[in-house]
């Protein structure tokens, strides 16, 4: 695409207006420059007279061939360059023009994410498809969130507030910081005050403490909250309205207040992603039932419904990763308490069953993949191996059932989440059935001899 477009681009006649040059005209492909040229106008040592060939000048050691080129919109050299090299298009250069190049890459780059060059984004958006990719997996919390969800008091807002955003789980006491020791700062979290910090403030002057909260106040952080219900001083809150920083008060205790925020942070955080299944909670094992759309799963979720067991999610499930070991699965807001059954509808299961059927989110320990009975194929008939499934990095026990008309399904699934939690707590009989089988063929062995 790039070379079709660079050849029906320099295949014209263009008007030279850059070159100051009154009747001239350049053909891009390579042509002539016609009529007769000012030496002092182009750089030449001498006035042009003939027929000037501009494909076969030195574009940096001749300042015609430079002008041409960054007097018109659509110059072959610098185009070639900013498609195929972006990072070097500035390394075109010449002595005479250098910033005219510089400001011709920035119009360029104005131009290249409009109409005018719709190939351009779609370039740049291949080759930086893993960064794209990483942002999709970035999630944030908003300050006022947090605020609300802790009773926090604002004691000054910024004038961004509603749009400040919180994208890690860490936060930070600043106590070394309030020493002159910033390196190693992270201004990206949330900084928390508690009474070490504000007494150690309280006990220098004046003009100290405006100075060490002025240089804290300047790396721009989330905000700044201060607990214990103790009193910003004059000073902290006329740095926080100079750099614009929102300010934030508790009345618990500093080590409590770190530890919920930390925790909520890390669920509001957390790797994610949605798996089309059914999440139930069966004897308090989280069950994740996956299978081919129409295999059965909404009919079974009922069933364990009707046997006091709980749903969590029917269709999609929110899967987040809330430790290297711990998966919790939870429902979208708007499909949340709802089931979809084949020939009846959506059902409401929380007005339906009762609002002790409901579960907002569980831990997914098993996953179970149903699947139609193959004669061909061959199912684990003893439960010898152990099979995983794979979700965020975390493993997961799974087992896969097939089912043919007649089959209870809800039963099996009732027996595959207390075998599980059985296993948990370190019986397998699948093992234990087979080690006594062993010690029954050798003593049968033993008698023969």
């Amino acid at each position: 695409m790039t070379c079709l477009l660079y050849l029906a681009l320099s295949d014209s006649t263009l008007d030279l207006i850059g070159t100051e040059a009154s009747g001239t005209s350049v053909h891009m492909a390579g042509s002539t420059v016609n009529d007769s040229l000012d030496a002092l106008d182009v750089g030449l040592p001498c006035t042009v007279g003939t027929s000037v060939g501009v494909g076969n000048l030195d574009t940096e050691g001749h300042a015609l061939a430079a002008k041409i080129t960054l007097s018109h919109f659509i110059a072959p050299p610098i185009w070639i360059i900013i498609i195929v090299r972006p990072s070097q298009a500035l390394r075109y250069d010449t002595r005479l023009y250098g910033k005219m190049q510089a400001l011709f890459y920035k119009f360029f780059s104005f131009f290249q994410n409009t109409l005018i060059f719709p190939c351009v984004p779609v370039i740049i958006a291949a080759r930086n498809m893993k960064e794209v990719a990483h942002m999709v997996d970035t999630y944030s919390v908003p300050l006022s969130d947090l605020v609300k969800e802790f009773d926090l008091q604002v004691q000054f807002a910024s004038t961004d507030y509603d749009s400040i955003r919180l994208t890690v789980e860490d936060v930070s006491r600043p106590g070394i910081q309030l020493a002159g020791y910033f390196d190693h700062f992270d201004p990206i979290r949330l900084q928390v005050l508690g009474n070490v910090e504000m007494s150690y403030l309280a006990r220098l002057t004046d003009q100290d403490r405006a100075s060490i909260l002025d240089r804290l106040f300047s790396y721009k952080f989330p905000a700044l909250l201060i607990t214990r219900n103790i009193c910003p001083s004059p000073q902290c809150l006329q740095m926080a309205k100079k750099h614009n920083v929102t300010l934030l008060r508790s009345t618990d205790p500093t080590s409590t207040m770190v530890s919920a925020i930390i925790t909520y942070l890390k669920a509001a955080l957390a790797p994610r992603v949605t798996r089309h299944g059914v999440l139930m909670e069966v004897y308090g094992e989280g069950v994740l039932l996956t299978g081919e759309s129409g295999i059965g799963k909404s009919e079974a979720a009922v069933e364990l419904l009707k046997r006091g067991h709980r749903l969590i999610a029917d269709d999609a499930v929110e899967i987040k990763k809330i430790s290297g070991s711990s998966l919790i699965g939870t429902a979208p807001e708007l499909i949340r308490d709802y089931v979809e059954l084949r020939g009846i509808g959506i059902v409401n299961v929380a007005k339906l069953f009762g609002m002790g059927a409901v579960k907002i989110e569980n831990s997914i320990d098993l996953v179970v993949n149903i699947v139609p009975w193959n004669t061909h194929e061959v199912y684990d008939r003893l439960g010898l191996e152990d099979q995983y499934t794979e979700i965020l990095g975390v493993k997961i026990p799974m087992n896969t059932i097939p089912i043919t008309p007649g089959r209870n399904l809800a039963v099996i699934l009732e027996v595959a989440a207390m075998n599980n939690r059985q296993r948990k707590f370190g019986y397998n009989p699948a093992q234990e059935f087979t080690e006594q089988i062993n010690r029954h063929f050798e003593q049968s062995m033993g008698k023969m001899v």
